[in-house]
């Protein structure tokens, strides 16, 4: 989506913001959960959650736009073709249904490759490591 959406000189900030903030949720959440935990009942910590998702999903409904090209020349193809132009059509209309475009094959590589680098990626391993300590870590 950050490829999509910035210019490959300025998708580092684009990579920065959405690490930042993800970061910082795991030391806010136990800042804020400590008093949450303490002076509310347990089932507010999933109801407080469940408002934050909701505003977040609301603002993205509304804000967030398409970026993925396929999609939005399948999109464009549609808008043309209502306004008289016949013979015009989108990537994913031109393949077809959904196992017409993806073979079992490349369904399996791409579930397989988070694994992957999870094996083979130092990174990857060292990462996802340390976001499961954050998350025990919270109340």
């Amino acid at each position: 989506m950050v490829a999509d959406m910035f210019d490959p000189d300025s998708q580092q900030h684009a990579v920065l913001w959405a690490s930042l903030w993800s970061c910082l949720g795991a030391v806010i959440g136990g800042i804020c959960g400590g008093p949450v935990q303490q002076y509310l009942p347990w089932r507010w910590n999933f109801y407080i959650q469940l408002m934050f998702s909701v505003t977040t999903q609301v603002v993205h409904f509304f804000i967030a736009k398409e970026t993925r090209a396929t999609v939005m020349l399948d999109q464009e193809a549609k808008q043309r073709r209502k306004n008289g132009v016949e013979e015009i059509y989108g990537p994913n209309e031109i393949k077809g249904h959904f196992w017409k475009r993806f073979s079992g094959k490349e369904i399996g590589k791409t579930m397989w490759r988070p694994y992957q680098m999870l094996m083979f990626e130092p990174i990857v391993l060292f990462l996802s490591l340390l976001s499961g300590f954050v998350s025990s870590l919270r109340p």
